[in-house]
Formats: C-alpha cells, structure tokens, sequence
C-alpha cells in the first residue's frame, strides 16, 4: 500500500497516477519504512519572475532637469529666431540700398535730366513768348478809334458818330459796333429800361485803305435818352476781298464819349 503525497489517499503499489486527485505518482526506492508521503511531480510551474519582452522603459527624469532642459530649448530657439531675423534684414538692407556707383550715376542723370529740363523750359518759354506776340500781331486791329461824337437829334434822343481810320492796306466795305449807355451813377441802361443794355449797330460805307470814316454816318440811340456816357466797342471788320477781323471774346477795342443834351 501506498500514499499520494499530494492529497494522502491510499493507492495500490502498483499505482501510477492518484484515483482522488490525478497526481502522478512517483515510488521511492524503500516502502519499508511505512506509508510515506510519496512524491508527486506537480505540473504547475512557478511563475516566472522574468518580466513579459516589450517597449524598453525609460529612466524618469527628475522635475529639475526637465525644466533645465525647457529652458536650454527655449534660449536656443530665440538665438536662432534673432539670427533669422538679422539674415533677413541684411538682405533686405542689400537689395534696396544702392551702391555708390549707382547713386553717383542717378545724380548724374538727375543732373542731365534736370538740364535738359531747364534747356527745354526755357525754349518752351521762348516759343511761348513768340507764339503770343504772333497773336496779338494777328488779332491787333487794323483801324483807329479816333473820336466819338453824341449830340442829342430833334426830339431829344442820343445820336453817335464815330471817326474810324483804316490801317490796312485793303478797303473796308462794312464794320459793326456795340454800344453801351451809363447813367451818371455808372449804372449801365436798358433800351427804354427793359430791352437789351446794349445798341447794334453797322456801317457800310467804305473806308479806303488809310482813309477816314465820315463824320455824316450817325446812328440813333432810340430808348437811351438817359444815357449820359456811351461805350463803343468795334466787334467786327469786313474787307472788300471778302475777308473779316473780328475782335475775340475777352479782347476791348472800345472808345468812350459824352452826351450833354
């Protein structure tokens, strides 16, 4: 007789594995001795001590040298940031500074562009001055206003005569003239108050070249009899070859006279 020396049944001697608990039965050399515990080879094993292969585990750094090392960083990348910065202003400072050699170059040409500026002014200028004595040679009349007469008719109303001599060298067949009638108080007057403040009048005798208009020609001033200074202006002159001059819009070609009815 045996003994399981797992759970301590008894077992026949030629046992092999335990009929209460399975446990494989293991004899020793001497059953003299009496019903021994018997060996049994337990099939569990003992946990292994030895930790499961994996990610390795990194040693933890201490508060300190974690923020020693923020710091280093921190310092590194500022150095960097100022030296990236500095870089882009030294390109920035090359590419728009110019070299002695252009700025001596654009004075130079501000020089001979300021110049020929001047050169170029000053024969505007000169072409100016000639282009508006021209004008006034072209629009300068070519008559004299030599005196204008007003004397009062039978009834009482302003009759004007005007003098006119002829500078050109062609025969003046026609002229027109305005003429404009003031108050003594310098008011200019209306024809009979309301009309228009101006008398149209025309010639149309001739006047040979440096001859003198006739004193006969008049004309009547009907609807200005309170007129007391009267304006005559030459607006326009016809030539018997069929050209005309013509006073232009801001130009005064104009003789004054008196009426003492």
């Amino acid at each position: 007789m045996i003994y399981c020396r797992k759970c301590g049944a008894a077992l026949p001697d030629d046992a092999q594995y335990c009929m209460k608990c399975g446990a494989k039965v293991v004899p020793l050399p001497d059953s003299s001795t009496g019903p021994l515990p018997l060996r049994t080879d337990v099939s569990e094993k003992t946990p292994s001590s030895k930790k499961p292969a994996g990610r390795p585990v990194q040693p933890r750094k201490s508060p300190a040298s974690s923020h020693s090392s923020s710091v280093t960083e921190k310092i590194a990348y500022a150095i960097g940031g100022l030296l990236l910065l500095g870089g882009c202003f030294a390109l920035i400072f090359c590419f728009f500074m110019p070299s002695p050699s252009s700025t001596s170059t654009k004075a130079s040409v501000r020089q001979t562009s300021s110049s020929s500026a001047n050169t170029s002014s000053a024969s505007s200028t000169a072409q100016s001055e000639e282009q508006r004595k021209a004008h006034e040679e072209a629009i300068k009349p070519p008559v004299t206003l030599n005196k204008v007469t007003v004397r009062p008719n039978v009834i009482g109303e302003p009759q004007l005569s005007l003098s006119l001599t002829n500078n050109s060298n062609k025969s003046i067949d026609a002229f027109k003239i305005r003429v404009s009638a003031y108050d003594n108080y310098g008011t200019k007057l209306k024809e009979f108050g309301y009309g228009d403040d101006y008398y149209a009048g025309i010639s149309q005798d001739t006047i040979p070249p440096g001859g003198t208009s006739s004193s006969d020609k008049s004309w009547t001033l009907h609807g200005f009899e309170s007129g007391r200074k009267f304006v005559v202006r030459l607006i326009s002159l016809h030539f018997s070859d069929g050209t005309e001059w013509s006073t232009e819009k801001d130009q005064q070609v104009t003789i004054e006279g008196r009426f003492n009815p």
